[in-house]
């Protein structure tokens, strides 16, 4: 009889283990939409000096392992670089990037005593894209303060350039270059071979100048450019020819936004920075059985527009492999209806004309009514099971005592 009991005893403690499993694991599978994106922050590196010289030839994982950078390097959570103040040792360039495709930025640094070899620099960009180089100071060097040689996409914005030479730009496509200050003994701006690059803001900037408030496209100030500013906004009169020594007169850019005054001058009623962080998600189930339900986000700060994209897996890139469902829109909502079985994922990127800011992917399951887990009534029958098991031994055992 004791054995029995002990049997019986051992049942029970078996099914409840059974029982609680069952239901943790229920409420997990029925977990099908989500935020994908890192949810703890790590703090951006402040180091306040750094004695030698950064290279980075596309091993940016190194480059965050030792310290240097912090980051994931797509377009959502770009490498960082920033808060440095760096001493090149007179040999080299203090920062050089070679041959990378990932999303970076460099701010807030400060930079002295680059090499003088011809082309050795403050900042050197080789082959790569996606850069963001804003608010730096590339002080008293001997060569140039930036070099970029076949780097696309890039913006280069508020920054200090000085030196021998101020900025050289090669064989380069896509970048957009406002608001910095080229400072050069010999010239301020070398540029050749070069498509589609954009020597001034993309939008017209409200500003104060002068003790006056002006609103207009804002180009950069060149220590070597000596022309008028007859209305006296800080903008000149003649657009700035960049470069002084054209390889043919097929090749002629200018900046047709030269600033008079030094940058510190002018004061902007926009902060220069792309849309602020934002949230996705939805009204779908979990997970979702008629294929109809709606995405809603958060307002970006700064964005001037919002565009919507699918995918059938995670999202952590911009590309042509994405299916945009919304261009551009100042909504911010958007319902969609008859969607098949199927994985869904769904992305928003804000922007504005100082760049992009993406929100957190939210994953979104739809399945027939029928399908996932057996259900009675709506309840699952493996949860039903066990508890009708356990209800029927309690009850014989007590019908069993005396």
């Amino acid at each position: 009889m004791k054995s029995n009991d002990k049997v019986k005893n051992l049942f029970l403690i078996i099914l409840g283990i059974v029982l609680a499993f069952t239901l943790i694991s229920s409420r997990d599978l029925n977990i099908k939409t989500g935020n994908y994106r890192n949810q703890v922050k790590i703090d951006i590196l402040k180091t306040s000096l750094i004695s030698g010289r950064i290279h980075i030839d596309n091993n940016w994982s190194d480059a965050k392992f030792a310290g240097i950078c912090t980051g994931s390097g797509n377009s959502s959570d770009p490498y960082v670089i920033e808060d440095l103040v760096i001493d090149g040792g007179g040999a080299g360039s203090c920062i050089l990037i070679e041959n990378s495709e990932d999303y970076f930025k460099i701010e807030n640094c400060t930079i002295s005593n680059c090499g003088s070899v011809f082309y050795d620099s403050g900042i050197k960009l080789i082959s790569v894209n996606n850069g963001n180089l804003s608010n730096n100071r590339a002080l008293n060097l001997d060569s140039f303060g930036l070099v970029m040689y076949e780097s696309n996409n890039t913006i280069v914005v508020n920054n200090m350039f000085s030196g021998e030479r101020g900025i050289s730009i090669q064989f380069s496509k896509n970048d957009v270059i406002y608001f910095n200050q080229f400072i050069g003994s010999t010239f301020s701006v070398e540029t050749h071979y070069c498509t589609n690059n954009r020597w001034s803001s993309l939008e017209q900037i409200e500003y104060f100048y002068s003790s006056n408030t002006y609103k207009n496209y804002l180009g950069n100030y060149y220590q070597d450019y000596n022309e008028l500013d007859n209305n006296n906004d800080g903008i000149g009169d003649t657009p700035m020819i960049l470069d002084q020594h054209l390889p043919s007169s097929e090749w002629i850019y200018l900046d047709y936004y030269p600033l008079i005054a030094h940058i510190q001058y002018y004061e902007l009623s926009v902060e220069i920075q792309p849309p602020d962080a934002f949230v996705l998600s939805s009204n779908a189930g979990t997970p979702e059985t008629d294929g109809n339900f709606t995405l809603t986000w958060t307002i970006a700060d700064r964005a001037s527009n919002y565009s919507v994209y699918q995918h059938s897996g995670v999202i952590t890139d911009i590309n042509d492999s994405l299916t945009i469902l919304l261009n551009e829109t100042i909504d911010l909502s958007l319902a969609l209806t008859d969607y098949p079985l199927g994985i869904y994922y769904f992305i928003v990127v804000a922007r504005n004309n100082y760049g992009q800011s993406i929100s957190n992917n939210v994953k979104i399951e739809i399945e027939s009514p029928n399908e996932g887990n057996p259900t009675v009534f709506g309840y699952n029958m493996f949860i039903l099971i066990s508890i009708i098991c356990l209800i029927s031994v309690i009850l014989t055992k007590k019908l069993k005592k005396p």
